[in-house]
């Protein structure tokens, strides 16, 4: 192990460290701007929801184009110039005023996140060695839950919901990421795999992509197991600042969110370790059950204790996506169009962008007078991902017996 955690290059460290920092700055912040439109901007839930889900639309629209970017024109200048105009973006936050503004920076929010996120699986898998990928994923997950540990209560104290101040230090915190890895890769000296580029071209690309049944399979049940996901930062914090329901909603929703980072701090080795007895595919369907039984619990106490468990069950089944979903990636993708593939997987934001809009119909139609019943339609919806995951799977195995019968007879 210790070994192991030797090996791991500079620049890998640089992008965990990265994605920490720029992490509790973003759960600082954007938890709470659902809460912030509707309670200070007076924007309505359903106008709210569409706000928040125009990031994930938008980066499903333009994921796959960032991961044929990097593929294109290398890591490095992909993450150092999307970090700076991703920080411009976080500083427009503080100045906006009406919904048209705030969801046009909030496209502008998904199309950054569109980009930069692929290019950093990229290198973390590219430097990363055979045997150190699955432990490098997790690191990148710890990074990612330290910093819902932290961010929440550092929002809090800031001012909750009605600061602008966590948007300047996210944006400030992008600027600084980005000039890190500036100094990173040429500390590196030479190009190395992680940042190398490669003739791609987008319609050949897209082609290998959408025939591949195996990794579309994968993508749907993604999307929908990522619908579900979604509602942690999108009707649930509606859901706790509800005055009618909770009396200190916003409070107990923030430690909420970081008893979340910190169970899986806590159990995530121990959890990875023992899903590495079944496939990803197995790991990604059990997650997806424990995230729509959760939703479904929230509704059916408000006793805190019990808020806690259920924000447990669902931290479970956050984990068991984690890094698997990452490992899985790594391995169905073509090598040459690793940076696409993972660029592709992105399109599963569009559960990102799903969430929220099915939240904000379901609220203002159903309202929280029926909360059991929205979250339960919420919940039943998300499970659909399970079917396409297990087609997923059955389409994995079949292939393998394919490419080991082909193999024998060759060597018969």
């Amino acid at each position: 192990m210790i070994n192991k955690f030797l090996t791991i290059r500079p620049i890998t460290w640089n992008i965990l460290i990265g994605t920490l920092f720029s992490r509790i700055a973003y759960f600082m912040c954007m938890p709470f701007l659902a809460i912030y439109l509707t309670s200070i901007k007076g924007i309505p839930a359903s106008v709210a929801g569409i706000i928040l889900a125009s990031s994930a639309l938008v980066g499903v629209i333009t994921s796959f184009w960032g991961g044929v970017l990097t593929d294109q024109y290398g890591a490095r200048k992909i993450l150092i110039s999307t970090a700076v105009v991703w920080a411009l973006v976080f500083f427009s936050f503080t100045v906006a005023s009406s919904a048209l503004q705030f969801f046009i920076i909030n496209v502008l929010n998904g199309i950054c996140y569109s980009i930069f996120e692929p290019a950093t699986r990229k290198v973390l898998s590219d430097y990363a060695s055979e045997g150190n990928k699955l432990m490098v994923f997790n690191f990148r997950l710890t990074a990612l839950n330290l910093g819902a540990i932290i961010g929440p209560i550092l929002g809090i104290a800031l001012g909750k919901n009605s600061s602008i101040l966590p948007f300047v230090l996210l944006g400030t915190m992008y600027l600084l990421y980005g000039f890190s890895i500036l100094l990173t890769l040429k500390e590196n000296g030479t190009v190395e795999k992680g940042t190398q580029k490669s003739e791609v071209k987008l319609v050949p690309a897209l082609k290998v992509i959408f025939t591949d049944k195996v990794f579309m399979w994968t993508l749907v049940g993604t999307i929908f197991t990522f619908t579900g996901y979604s509602h942690l930062t999108s009707t649930l914090p509606q859901y706790f600042s509800e005055p009618s329901i909770f009396t200190k909603g916003v409070e107990t929703f923030s430690i909420l969110l970081s008893v979340n980072g910190f169970v899986v701090i806590l159990i995530q080795y121990p959890v990875v370790n023992l899903m590495k007895r079944f496939t990803p595919f197995i790991s990604i369907a059990l997650g997806n059950v424990l995230i729509s039984l959760s939703l479904v619990m929230f509704s059916l106490s408000h006793h805190f204790v019990y808020l806690i468990a259920t924000m447990v069950v669902f931290t479970v089944g956050e984990l068991l996506l984690g890094a698997m979903i990452d490992f899985l990636i790594d391995e169905l993708a073509v090598e040459s169009l690793k940076g696409t593939y993972f660029g592709a997987i992105s399109f599963m934001r569009l559960g990102n962008a799903l969430g929220p809009m099915l939240g904000g119909v379901g609220i203002s139609v159903l309202g929280f007078g029926k909360s059991t019943l929205l979250f339960s339609i919420l919940a039943v919806i998300t499970l659909f991902g399970v079917l396409a995951l297990l087609v997923s799977r059955n389409l994995y195995l079949r292939e393998n017996d394919m490419k080991i019968m082909e193999a024998l007879r060759k060597n018969a």
